[in-house]
């Protein structure tokens, strides 16, 4: 015998097409919110009230974030794009004889000139290229790379080397402990090319700071060409050949050697050119 199923209480089995529906709750039982009208202008009983209460913060953050970085594209879009910096900054701040006492060292240099492409390339004339000796090792060659206002002058030397060819064996960040007991942040690598391999040590500067991050180098130039219209920086590099690729040690110690005893008239003098008067480094008593 067929049993005739009876709609539900409530049901909206008999409602004409197009009429709005009708809930099926019985008398006394809680709203459906899934069917349940809320007046306009009142909370929806399916938001949570936390969510809620996050809206303005959220918007806070929003806004806080947007606005710097919708400026900061103006900024780097609409920028009129620097001229080549012709200035001798780098070279006026570094001795060609320095003279350390400790220990007691005298490094002469000679000073390589740069191509002028290479030159064009970075957008800056204003660089230091030379080579230091004091007769106790291979020499090592000093690359000191200024732009008063152009960031791209400042990028890491991995980026030439390949380009040129050389093969990148290794690189990692370490510390150097300087003369006056303070730690320096360098970035160092092993680039071989034809048969020969150099041993290289950098860092970047902005402003009165160092490091040996690029990417934190340029958000602090961007940082301070908006906030305190300085966006000058600069890279030192240095590099020595080793005997071979496993001569890690003596290599290091070489280049930082000559980090020590140039470090204190580099955090002195290289300074954009109103600043950049030649003085040489108190001595410790």
């Amino acid at each position: 015998m067929a049993i005739e199923s009876k709609p539900e209480y409530g049901s909206n089995t008999d409602a004409a097409p197009g009429a709005a529906p009708v809930s099926s709750a019985r008398p006394g039982d809680a709203p459906n919110p899934a069917t349940h009208a809320v007046p306009e202008g009142h909370l929806d009983a399916r938001q949570d009230p936390e969510t809620v209460r996050k809206f303005p913060r959220r918007t806070a953050f929003l806004v806080a974030v947007l606005i710097p970085a919708c400026c900061l594209s103006t900024y780097l879009t609409f920028a009129k794009s620097p001229a080549v910096w012709m200035q001798q900054t780098a070279a006026k701040v570094i001795p060609a004889t320095i003279i350390t006492t400790n220990p007691p060292r005298t490094w002469h240099s000679i000073t390589v000139k740069m191509p002028l492409v290479d030159m064009q390339i970075l957008g800056t004339h204003d660089i230091l290229l030379r080579q230091y000796s004091d007769g106790r090792g291979p020499p090592v060659t000093l690359c000191v790379v200024f732009s008063e206002d152009n960031r791209k002058g400042t990028h890491p030397p991995d980026v030439c080397l390949s380009g040129a060819g050389s093969h990148i064996n290794f690189e990692d960040y370490r510390t150097i402990r300087l003369a006056n007991g303070k730690k320096l942040g360098v970035r160092e690598l092993i680039a071989s090319h034809d048969n020969v391999n150099r041993y290289f040590a950098y860092y970047f500067k902005y402003a009165n700071s160092f490091t040996p991050n690029f990417y934190w180098e340029q958000i602090m130039l961007i940082w301070d060409g908006l906030v305190h219209h300085n966006p000058s920086g600069a890279l030192l590099r240095y590099d020595v050949r080793m005997r071979n690729s496993r001569a890690l040690a003596p290599a290091r110690r070489r280049v930082d050697a000559l980090i020590r005893a140039t470090f204190p008239y580099i955090q002195k003098n290289l300074n954009p050119p109103q600043k950049a008067t030649y003085a040489a480094p108190k001595k410790a008593r």
